[in-house]
């Protein structure tokens, strides 16, 4: 009865220990999912995005480019204005010379990145460039006037005014290699992502399977106990028979297997009280190794005052630490004890070099005065002077332990 209780508690130990074992692998499993899938957030921006980029960058760059063009086209009309007043040149010819001029040397318009569409007219609506009729006629007898008649004929037109227009276009090549600039860079933001994303799925992959081994390492254990508690079992119940069949036969026997089964409760009670035992033991125990490590903290503790104490009595026959000041030396980090140690050095041997901050007055009935000095930023030290003029380090402290160190001062 006993040996089924417990068999039956393993066995249901064991099915809780499958299902937990079944919903961490499932929870595992899918956070693992969940990474190995594209990062679809990152795939429909770099989808997204460069059409949009794409898009403004056309529309400003087309904005821009008329603009900026239109200027430049106003600046060079009439570059060569003292050979239009002086009747060298016709002004529909002057015109045409410096707009070709401009596009053959400009950088964009020679590779053909850009198309450029140019307009000048005057004010009475007359096209001048690129060259009409009426400007090819005037071409013509451009030739045979002289050049006082051309030059009347250029500072009428100019007299009038003109009127600029511009139109600039992005040509493909251009389009193309901005498009092709655009999803590069979403390319590789998506590769880089994918990257990350399936660098931290292989990383859930393997723990999940060290979280699998593990759990199937419990769970053969599990198994094993249960084995041996079945085979137990099965010895128990096949004395268990062998006594029933002789108590049939005689009640002796029947005695001799109450006893055997006294026997093996009183075994079982016993194995229990041992481990109640052996817990009670190690906790003991535990408890002494404790004690044992704040001793040993102890110990270690009053070796490094000691080491403290001997060292500065050697190196700084000037100065007296006292005991308090050598514990708040001891809880300072390496970097402060450094600084603190350059102080206490230029106590000893400078004392009339050190930048004091203020005084600190201690003691409720001597109200000896004590000096405050800073080092290290956060450090903080105070001295007096004793009868002999020598420095007495009263205290060494941070500014974390300021307030107390106070109280400490002033309770002298």
């Amino acid at each position: 009865m006993i040996f089924n209780f417990i068999s039956n508690s393993l066995q249901v130990q064991l099915l809780v220990f499958k299902l937990k074992k079944a919903v961490m692998c499932k929870l595992i499993y899918y956070e693992g999912i969940k990474m190995k899938f594209l990062p679809l957030k990152t795939m429909i921006l770099c989808f997204i995005l460069p059409p949009v980029f794409y898009a403004a960058t056309i529309y400003s760059s087309n904005k821009y480019f008329i603009s900026d063009y239109e200027a430049k086209i106003k600046n060079i009309l009439l570059i060569n204005s003292a050979e239009i007043y002086a009747g060298k040149i016709t002004l529909e010819n002057a015109l045409e010379k410096n707009i070709v001029n401009f596009t053959n040397k400009d950088f964009l318009l020679k590779k053909d990145l850009l198309n450029i569409e140019v307009l000048v007219a005057d004010k009475s609506g007359t096209i001048l460039y690129p060259v009409s009729a009426f400007s090819e006629n005037r071409l013509e007898q451009g030739f045979k006037l002289s050049s006082s008649a051309v030059a009347k004929a250029n500072f009428e037109i100019l007299e009038k005014g003109l009127e600029t227009k511009v139109n600039v276009t992005i040509s493909n090549t251009l389009r193309f290699i901005t498009a092709l600039f655009y999803f590069s860079i979403a390319f590789f933001a998506f590769i880089l992502r994918f990257i990350k994303a399936r660098n931290l799925y292989l990383q859930y992959e393997n723990q999940r399977l060290e979280q699998i081994k593990k759990l199937e390492q419990e769970e053969q254990t599990y198994k094993n106990m249960l084995l041996e508690l079945e085979n137990e079992k099965k010895n128990l119940s096949s004395k268990i028979s062998s006594l029933r069949e002789k108590y049939s036969e005689t009640r002796s026997s029947e005695e001799e297997m109450l006893d055997e089964i006294i026997s093996l409760e009183e075994k079982l009670q016993t194995l229990n009280d041992s481990q109640t035992h052996k817990e009670q033991e190690i906790n003991e125990l535990r408890e002494k190794l404790e004690e044992l490590e704040k001793k040993k903290n102890v110990v270690h503790r009053k070796k490094d005052f000691d080491f403290l104490s001997k060292r500065f009595e050697t190196l700084y026959k000037n100065v007296i630490m006292s005991k308090k000041a050598y514990e708040g030396f001891g809880e300072l980090d390496e970097d402060l004890q450094i600084k603190a140690e350059e102080l206490i050095h230029l106590l000893n041997n400078e004392p009339e070099n050190v930048i004091i901050k203020r005084k600190v007055f201690s003691g409720k009935k001597s109200k000896n005065t004590s000096f405050e000095v800073i080092f290290g930023y956060n450090g903080r030290l105070y001295f007096s002077k004793n009868k002999d003029n020598k420095t007495k380090i009263v205290l060494i402290g941070t500014k974390n332990t300021q307030h107390k160190d106070m109280d400490y001062l002033h309770n002298l």
